[in-house]
């Protein structure tokens, strides 16, 4: 249904973003910066298909690739973690996917103003 409503935008930029983050995990960078470049060169994927006329919105776009990137197990490891008594574990577990949450929100912030900031929605 997602797809059908957006004509395929999520897949063809989920799948670039995911290739880009693959090429760079196997470079052995930080996971860190990873998540800034994916991010940021997925979010200037994004506009520049909405520049040329393939895709129509990059406000859907954008949330399904974010939502594609979100460390979401290691969440709820670091859940768990706290909830069984680990509660070392569990900060720390939190501690990092916050970072990597906050480095995804840095990519994507980078490029929305390279692309001319909030009017470019």
């Amino acid at each position: 249904m997602f797809q059908e409503l957006h004509k395929g935008s999520f897949n063809i930029i989920g799948r670039r973003s995911n290739l880009i983050k693959i090429k760079f995990e196997r470079k052995k960078y930080e996971k860190i910066i990873n998540n800034i470049i994916s991010m940021f060169l997925g979010t200037i994927l994004s506009f520049l298909l909405v520049r040329v006329g393939l895709i129509a919105d990059t406000q859907w776009t954008l949330i399904s690739i974010s939502l594609l990137m979100i460390p979401g197990i290691p969440l709820v490891n670091a859940f768990r973690n706290l909830i069984c008594g680990h509660e070392f574990n569990g900060i720390l577990q939190l501690l990092n996917v916050f970072l990597e949450s906050a480095s995804l929100a840095a990519g994507m912030y980078f490029a929305v103003i390279l692309m001319g900031g909030t009017g470019a929605w």
